[in-house]
């Protein structure tokens, strides 16, 4: 199975991490992790519906994160209004352009391009690695 296939087997379930349970960022982690070989924060708990904690979490996000204008692969794509991240999904590369990955309780998993993507959510922010988090990402295993 496929790195792709094994995310669009899985399901939508809200506080889900783990294949084949995922809410949008159990997915997004995981597919962090097999882009860059770095494990993003599991922010277990969190609930869908309780805006307070993604916000608290959303700003934990963006300490290791830089926005940016022009999304490239594996990067965090978070669809937010105010302080508040109400949704995220994941650039990924497919035959040669750019998409995003995302799952969510209407759709399931789903593979959109990003212009799909920015259709479908108001406002949609592009997040890179920062610095210290690309160090992890280049620093050699072992």
């Amino acid at each position: 199975m496929s790195n792709l296939e094994h995310y669009m087997t899985s399901r939508y379930v809200n506080g889900g991490r783990e294949w084949p349970e995922y809410d949008c960022w159990g997915l997004v982690r995981h597919q962090f992790h097999a882009i860059h070989g770095v494990w993003l924060p599991r922010f277990d708990g969190l609930d869908a519906d309780n805006t307070l904690a993604k916000s608290r979490h959303y700003a934990q996000l963006l300490r290791q994160f830089t926005e940016r204008d022009h999304p490239s692969e594996g990067d965090v794509l978070a669809v937010v209004q105010g302080r508040a991240c109400h949704h995220v999904g994941i650039c990924i590369e497919l035959n040669g352009g750019l998409y995003a990955m995302e799952t969510d309780e209407q759709t399931g998993p789903r593979v959109v391009t990003l212009a799909q993507f920015k259709e479908d959510h108001e406002t949609v922010k592009c997040y890179a690695p920062a610095a210290d988090l690309q160090q992890r990402i280049h620093q050699p295993a072992g």
